[in-house]
């Protein structure tokens, strides 16, 4: 049980990645309130590929932060990460905070998909996604002035042609 705590399995990535210190964490039932869970994100394979926590026995999460670094490059779309290896058919109980079933959110430009019914039916599995789309506006083209133009003109012309 942790109450508040950091659990990182490995240590803290640079920029240079280092697969020396990516880590697999096994624990008995674990339990967090609160605190963070800090990970590293390179590529799908355990320990020297992303950082994981396995978990024997319960897995209850009560809303502690999920801190997810992505050291290098971002990881191609499809990339899943099992971040959290529970075994047996437990499912998982409770949630990362701000993080429920299927939640899309980024961390280093990567976009990423969450879910506590990955891998075998019972894993907190991150899944790279496509970055969604931005809210930006349209610039209006030619064509576009041109439209409003002619509908002012038409419509300037009507209002001379009543009167």
């Amino acid at each position: 049980t942790l109450n508040g705590a950091t659990l990182r399995p490995g240590e803290e990535q640079s920029e240079i990645v280092d697969p020396e210190h990516l880590a697999i964490l096994t624990t008995g039932p674990l339990s967090m309130t609160g605190g963070t869970v800090a990970l590293d994100l390179v590529n799908a394979t355990p320990g020297s590929g992303h950082d994981q926590l396995v978990v024997n026995g319960t897995v209850a999460l009560n809303a502690p932060t999920l801190q997810i670094n992505v050291p290098g490059p971002i990881p191609a779309i499809g990339t899943s990460f099992v971040i959290v290896a529970n075994d047996g058919t437990d499912p998982v109980a409770g949630i990362f905070a701000g993080l429920p079933e299927g939640t899309v959110f980024t961390a280093d430009g990567t976009s990423l998909r969450i879910t506590y019914l990955g891998g075998s039916g019972n894993d907190v599995v991150l899944i790279v996604v496509p970055a969604p789309a931005s809210n930006v506006e349209q610039v209006p083209t030619l064509s576009t002035w041109m439209m409003l133009l002619l509908t002012l003109t038409l419509a300037a012309i009507g209002l001379r042609m009543r009167g």
